[in-house]
């Protein structure tokens, strides 16, 4: 299977930014605010075969509030999870992105894809966001 649009001087531009928001989640996680949230689930596949190990994260385009995150399961599915445990994101647009794990040799490096990214907006009630690599 391949992926071709990757970045590859850009692993630790990756980690560096799963850094500041994991950091940015804690501290907004704990602000005391009670976000308003909606049920966000999908699946995400290549060519219309399930990918497992996704990671996607869904951050808020205001500004504000944490952002959301899931890792797909074996099927593709995931559901996400906002930083204060609970599922689901904030409503209103979010931008997308996803990581795609690919092996390296004897261990797996996240890779970010060039243009996996996408715009959405989450509104209230449940949410399906279904993403096919090939579209991106």
């Amino acid at each position: 299977m391949s992926h071709p649009k990757f970045v590859t001087s850009g692993l630790f531009q990756c980690f560096e930014f799963l850094v500041l928001a994991c950091g940015l989640s804690a501290f907004i996680g704990c602000s005391g605010s009670d976000p308003l949230l909606a049920d966000v689930r999908g699946q995400v596949t290549d060519k219309g075969q399930p990918l497992a190990g996704v990671t996607l994260m869904f951050i808020p385009e205001s500004g504000n509030g944490a952002p959301s995150e899931a890792v797909t399961n074996s099927d593709g599915e995931y559901v996400l999870s906002y930083a204060n445990g609970e599922v689901g994101a904030r409503m209103g647009k979010q931008a997308v992105l996803l990581t795609v794990t690919q092996p390296t040799g004897n261990e797996s490096m996240p890779t970010t894809p060039a243009g996996y990214s996408k715009q959405i907006d989450v509104v209230a009630g449940e949410n399906v966001f279904n993403f096919d690599l090939s579209e991106f």
